[in-house]
């Protein structure tokens, strides 16, 4: 950085995000440029002069979001910037939002770069972030936020970014709401009591009957322990996920997106909700004779546990609440296991478990009196991590028959939700440990 008549010339380097993942935030070209010294005692700069620079553009997105990361002397100045790359070939900076990034001068990480952009004080800022405090009904006994409890987490940022009274009136007005069809989470790592947590939202338009959102959940670095295990940073990825959603009528048949989106959300988020490129890998098929074997080396003998659904399970559409079908999964996974067996891996071992992991595809809904069965296979995938399969399947309605013959055919079982899961197990501190070796005694057993 030097000085030149009144001028300082800065590194700078410009970012640019094209969905919520940390891999899409592509380096797009990096230079010295010169910007006006502002005076101490005023936002007036002494010199001013027209900043210009060209644009490469790599992909045909319409709107993007393009980070400028300039390093002041020991800071780090974050200037967000909203793009409308069809209009740009050359052309003057366009006007800014600073954002101050509390961090140590040199390359920003993409964590950081990350953090910054959603946390820019955009027009939609308020709507895509929410935050979250961890309380007692939080936790479970390991010690850290229950992993269910996120999805309701994701669904606090959506109603938020949607508009709550909006989803009200479309309820009441036309019996049209909103339900899960996909979800996808990974976990990064565990949020504890008093953690304060935000959750950040991103919507696209997939379709005319689907919406899909890029949601996470982040910690504040607050303690001195928190901030030296993020190297200082002030936020911690905890929860990385996506959620797809479908509008369904009062009788849960799929229907067009409402006006609430395809033309309130379009004045406020633009081109930006348009759906993001998909990228596909070439997988190599499996050959026909060997194709069976190879999807079921390694799996134990499905087995079976009955779950009833209560008040407490459904919400107002009268569906059971799609999170919860998570803790059907667990309760189905800590009887395979027996809960003797959990408690000698927590005693003995130091060693619990915790979900790495999971993938969740919704067929249907069960409601009040429902008899459902988890249906649950597993194998070792590590030394450090287990995998589960998990199909929930309603056997019986409030309505049928509940005699011992009835409960036990599974002739007219009607898939709900099937599940994929990834556990690996963390001591109580929380740090990743080895699969005891109880857990390979129950897998071969």
């Amino acid at each position: 950085m030097n000085d030149d008549d009144d001028f300082l010339f800065f590194d700078i380097s410009y970012y640019i995000l094209f969905s919520s993942s940390g891999d899409d935030i592509i380096l797009l070209l990096q230079q010295r440029i010169k910007l006006p010294v502002y005076d101490r005692a005023s936002t007036t700069p002494l010199k001013c002069k027209a900043v210009t620079t060209s644009w490469t553009l790599l992909r045909p997105h319409h709107h993007i979001i393009v980070i400028v990361v300039v390093v002041v002397g020991d800071c780090v100045i974050v200037v967000i910037h909203r793009v409308n790359l069809s209009l740009l070939s050359a052309t003057t900076i366009p006007s800014t939002c600073p954002f101050a990034s509390p961090t140590k001068p040199g390359a920003i990480s993409r964590t950081e770069a990350m953090a910054s952009i959603t946390s820019a004080p955009l027009e939609f800022r308020d709507r895509c972030h929410l935050p979250v405090k961890i309380y007692y009904e939080d936790t479970d006994c390991v010690g850290i936020v229950y992993h269910s409890n996120y999805l309701k987490y994701f669904e606090r940022g959506r109603e938020l970014l949607l508009g709550q009274d909006e989803l009200v009136e479309l309820f009441d007005s036309s019996g049209r709401s909103f339900v899960v069809v996909n979800v996808k989470i990974a976990y990064k790592r565990a949020a504890r009591h008093g953690d304060i947590l935000e959750v950040r939202t991103i919507p696209t338009i997939e379709s005319s009957y689907r919406l899909e959102f890029d949601q996470s959940v982040w910690r504040k670095n607050v303690s001195e322990k928190q901030l030296q295990e993020s190297n200082n940073e002030p936020w911690t990825l905890i929860v990385q996920g996506t959620v797809q959603m479908v509008c369904v009528k009062r009788d849960m048949s799929i229907c067009a997106l409402p006006d609430m989106i395809n033309v309130d959300m379009r004045e406020i988020f633009g081109d930006l909700l348009n759906p993001k490129k998909k990228q596909t890998r070439n997988k190599l098929p499996l050959r026909k004779k060997n194709a069976r074997a190879v999807a079921n080396e390694g799996w134990s003998v499905p087995k079976d546990v009955k779950i009833e659904v209560y008040y407490e399970d459904t919400d107002f559409t009268t569906v059971v609440y799609y999170a919860n079908y998570l803790k059907f999964m667990e309760r189905a996974r800590s009887q395979l296991f027996s809960f003797k067996s959990l408690e000698i891996m927590k005693n003995k071992y130091n060693a619990c478990f915790a979900v790495y992991s999971a993938e969740l595809e919704f067929k249907s809904g069960a409601t009040i009196g429902d008899v459902l069965v988890v249906r649950t296979k597993f194998k070792i995938e590590s030394e450090y991590r287990i995998a589960f399969e998990q199909d929930i399947y309603r056997r019986c309605t409030g309505m049928d028959d509940r005699d011992e013959v009835s409960l036990s055919n599974s002739d007219n079982d009607v898939l709900l939700v099937k599940g994929k899961l990834v556990l690996c197990c963390i001591n109580d501190v929380g740090n990743l440990v080895k699969l005891p070796a109880i857990v390979t005694e129950i897998v071969s057993g």
